[in-house]
């Protein structure tokens, strides 16, 4: 595993003393899980104090291009690296079965214990659909008595050729080819350089690209950090971490509906505003009727606006709090005397330390 922090790879790891931060990380993963913002080493493990706008994990090493592209971007993630999947699109054992692959142009493949023998000048093909400029990994075992060469490729894309050594052992090869700028369905294909036989088991074909991402704009006080890829791979909270807080430079808006009861209810359904920020703005209107509002930081509270009616119609409300100010982070709670939806809109800004 590689980690970048800001497009610059880093590439040490600092002896933890006592809690102190390490340069980065350069190196393996074995377990079924990482940890994201705590490193589980030294006495006591180290907490990482900082801001993290977006997280991301690809199936492939990156290019430094890559990395400054993704960097410039915000730590959004490139176009043609969101169909990554750490899911097999194919995988062939060739134990005594081709499950899906077939020969064409003379091209014949026999079962066998283990394996299935490729004769043949033609080619074998497998079908799949294929999205635009999507970047596949092909990994596949071969075994060959004569020099060789075999190749894949995607039908409208690129191609990639393996030099198989006539040495009667069994080899690993895996490369990274693409499919062309449009959708299809097509096939997927491999070709040798000769009528002589090969060897083929333990085929596999990967989607390349980013296999989960973490946006800050998705971050929200429950224990989930949700994966924005739909490869939901989700990150939960530990028991001991405590709730992301968006940083947001300049007013932003929450623009948010109540369900229509007169039941005081949570908007958003947990903590909304950050600490330390200031209301600039709430206005409000309801979608039917004119019913009567109060805004607060606890159920049935009136501490953000007190008692106001309102109409169809957005409406400026007076805001309570002294200078509008939040210290703690916090939700906002609703209560209408009547049973209609209300739309309610609030522009904080975030004050400095």
């Amino acid at each position: 595993m590689r980690v970048y922090v800001n497009g610059i790879l880093q590439t040490t790891v600092d002896t933890v003393i006592a809690g102190s931060p390490p340069a980065g990380y350069y190196a393996s993963v074995s377990s079924s899980y990482m940890l994201l913002g705590y490193l589980d080493v030294g006495n006591p493990p180290f907490n990482l104090v900082t801001v993290i706008y977006a997280a991301s994990l690809y199936n492939l090493a990156l290019l430094q291009a890559d990395i400054t592209e993704i960097f410039e971007l915000g730590g959004a993630v490139p176009e043609r690296f969101k169909t990554g999947s750490q899911a097999a699109v194919i995988s062939n054992t060739f134990n005594n079965e081709q499950a899906g692959w077939g020969g064409f142009n003379g091209a014949t493949l026999t079962n066998n214990a283990g394996y299935v023998a490729y004769n043949g000048s033609g080619d074998i093909r497998h079908p799949y659909n294929a999205k635009p400029n999507q970047l596949w990994r092909a990994a596949l075992e071969c075994f060959s008595t004569v020099a060789n060469n075999i190749t894949f490729y995607s039908e409208t894309g690129s191609q990639i050729t393996f030099a198989v050594p006539g040495d009667s052992t069994w080899h690993t090869y895996t490369g990274i080819f693409r499919s062309d700028g449009q959708e299809a369905t097509g096939y997927l294909g491999a070709a040798i350089n000769s009528s002589l036989a090969i060897r083929l088991r333990n085929y596999s074909l990967k989607q390349v690209g980013a296999i989960c991402h973490f946006d800050g704009d998705t971050a929200n006080p429950s224990a989930q950090w949700l994966d924005s890829l739909g490869n939901s791979l989700h990150g939960l909270r530990t028991f001991t971490g405590t709730a992301p807080t968006k940083l947001v430079i300049g007013p932003f808006p929450v623009r948010l509906a109540s369900d229509g009861t007169t039941t005081a209810q949570q908007l958003g359904g947990g903590t909304l505003l950050p600490a330390n920020c200031q209301l600039v703005r709430v206005r409000a209107r309801a979608r039917t009727g004119t019913p009567s509002i109060t805004l607060g930081t606890t159920s049935g509270g009136a501490d953000i606006v007190a008692s106001v009616a309102l109409s169809t119609t957005w409406k400026d409300l007076t805001i309570a709090l002294t200078g509008g100010i939040l210290s703690a982070a916090t939700p906002v709670w609703l209560t209408a005397s009547a049973a209609n939806v209300v739309e309610v809109q609030i522009a904080a800004e975030v004050l400095s330390a």
